[in-house]
């Protein structure tokens, strides 16, 4: 896939890349703020994880919503974003509102959280946040917990989905050649060449760009991430231009979103998730496959 980059005079490339994005680092929310906050109105704390786990700790005032309310079948496709209206009812009994700061966390490097932030932006909600390190870190960190269920006023949130932040099948097919979408594939490097096979077919989606979504991770720290600055120079490096249109995949855009939430946080502008992911475009006899390495 060919990328052309229009160079304003005096600017390096590096330099044209920065001057075009806004990071957005209030995305991603501390330990340490959250537990100050945790008494302000606008705050809504999701707690991902199965109720059995949030039965027994929480982190006060969070409202259990199970990841898998934001994950269903849909035309034997696993893993798809639930319909508008299974997802804003899971939303109104959050007590979530349309002014609400929504934190998210769950067990794990960020997925669960990750995957509520981008299913609040793909249904046009932007109060979206992933906290750092999730419930390890906040255990870590000797924070306070909770147990049992708080009481929660069901919200009357009424959403407005922005297509511009999802991207089925025919909107793959019909960008796929077009010379002015960046395709990153946010699998294993053993998924992406070919020789992990969780389809029908193995390999990628062609064109794609392997960046393998545990890089996000800050080695020294996990389950935190690495720093912004260090996270925006590799992506940097994969060639990927702020006026571009991204598309994220994986298996079933879980850990996709984890590099949704990232690209967001990072500030480029036009990211899609798409939802069918590899268990729809390798389970399919019509659609092309690459292996190897690009």
């Amino acid at each position: 896939m060919v990328l052309l980059l229009c160079l304003v005079p005096g600017l390096s490339p590096r330099a044209e890349h920065s001057a075009n994005l806004r990071p957005r680092p209030e995305l991603l929310v501390r330990a340490d703020w959250l537990a100050e906050n945790l008494e302000w109105p606008r705050l809504r704390v999701v707690d991902l994880r199965a109720p059995r786990q949030f039965d027994k700790g929480h982190i006060p005032g969070a409202v259990n919503m199970p990841v898998t309310r934001l994950r269903t079948t849909r035309d034997g496709i696993p893993g798809m974003l639930p319909p508008l209206e299974q997802v804003q009812a899971a939303f109104r009994r959050a007590g979530i509102r349309g002014d609400s700061i929504v934190v998210g966390y769950g067990n794990g490097n960020g997925l669960h959280a990750a995957r509520l932030f981008w299913a609040l932006e793909r249904m046009g909600h932007q109060g979206g946040r992933v906290l750092d390190g999730g419930w390890p870190g906040w255990l870590g960190e000797g924070r306070p917990l909770s147990r049992g269920a708080a009481a929660v006023e069901p919200s009357a949130l009424v959403l407005t989905p922005r297509p511009e932040r999802v991207a089925d099948l025919a909107w793959m097919r019909a960008h796929l050649q077009d010379g002015k979408t960046a395709i990153v594939d946010a699998r294993s490097p053993e998924e992406y060449d070919g020789r992990a096979r969780y389809a029908r077919r193995a390999g990628h989606i062609p064109g794609a760009r392997l960046f393998h979504w545990t890089r996000h991770i800050d080695p020294a720290r996990p389950p935190h991430l690495r720093p912004l600055a260090g996270l925006g120079q590799a992506y940097r490096e994969l060639g990927l231009v702020p006026a571009q249109e991204i598309v994220v995949y994986c298996q079933s855009l879980m850990r996709a979103s984890h590099s949704y939430f990232v690209l967001r946080m990072l500030g480029y502008p036009h990211v899609r998730g798409y939802d069918g992911s590899w268990a729809e475009w390798g389970n399919r006899t019509d659609t092309p496959v690459a292996t190897g390495t690009e």
